[in-house]
């Protein structure tokens, strides 16, 4: 019977926090990376409370024990409902390096000029370290190119501020005419993790553009690949529309 009282007692515990956890960081009444801590114990109490289920509709196989056999099998429902989803995330990001600053470019990466001035980066330091996150970043994704325009630089920034303006969960933050560049912070969409960007428009070959772009989670320990995924997302998004030329 007590495998079966504690799969319960694991699985309502379990919910509550998963259910803190993401609600939580979500509506930004706690610090994102404190709700994906919140929900990863939740996670781990869950599958906890799947295996004591598991015991337990086994020890309470006698009809005499039936409402601990239910509370068996609540904690075992409650468990999968949990585990499963986080299994396959954890499955999904697993290969993710420990990278959490991603740039098109190694030698002369975009700077940020604004962002530190923001809540969540004062004190922090958004320089980027070459020499740790190069390697890692070309083992993991390899090349992630600039984006080449055949526009002239004033026109495709003023393109690359539409685009910016348009994606979803990106605000913008600074924008600079004369050095052609933009910040932004873009938000993850469950936990509310904030990713500050910053993109870079600079002079091609033959009178065109190369988009310049750099992505820096706050979290200073692996973004999952979001960075990656979002430069290559708003490239794709750029060489998908037509330049305008006004």
């Amino acid at each position: 019977m007590i495998p079966a009282w504690l799969s319960l007692l694991d699985a309502a515990i379990a919910a509550i926090l998963v259910a803190f956890g993401i609600l939580g960081a979500h509506f930004e009444l706690i610090p994102a990376l404190f709700g994906l801590q919140m929900f990863i114990l939740g996670a781990l109490l869950a599958v906890l409370g799947l295996l004591s289920g598991l015991i337990g509709i086994w020890r309470t196989a006698d009809p005499t024990l039936r409402a601990g056999r239910i509370a068996a099998w609540i904690g075992v429902l409650v468990g999968l409902a949990i585990a499963t989803p986080t299994a396959v995330v954890v499955v999904r990001n697993s290969r993710a390096p420990l990278l959490n600053d991603v740039t098109t470019d190694f030698a002369d990466p975009p700077t940020f000029m604004r962002a530190g001035l923001l809540e969540g980066n004062r004190n922090r330091n958004l320089d980027y370290d070459r020499q740790r996150s190069e390697p890692m970043q070309k083992a993991a994704y390899g090349p992630i190119e600039p984006l080449e325009v055949s526009d002239p630089p004033p026109i495709a920034f003023n393109h690359v501020k539409i685009a910016a303006s348009e994606m979803p969960d990106w605000r913008i933050t600074y924008v600079d005419p004369q050095r052609l560049a933009l910040e932004g912070v873009a938000t993850s969409q469950v936990f509310h993790f904030k990713d500050d960007f910053v993109i870079e428009v600079r002079s091609g070959a033959h009178g065109g553009s190369l988009v310049e772009m750099r992505s820096k989670s706050r979290d200073e320990i692996s973004d999952f690949g979001s960075n990656a995924a979002r430069i290559r997302g708003f490239f794709a998004m750029l060489s998908g529309r037509p330049l305008a030329n006004s």
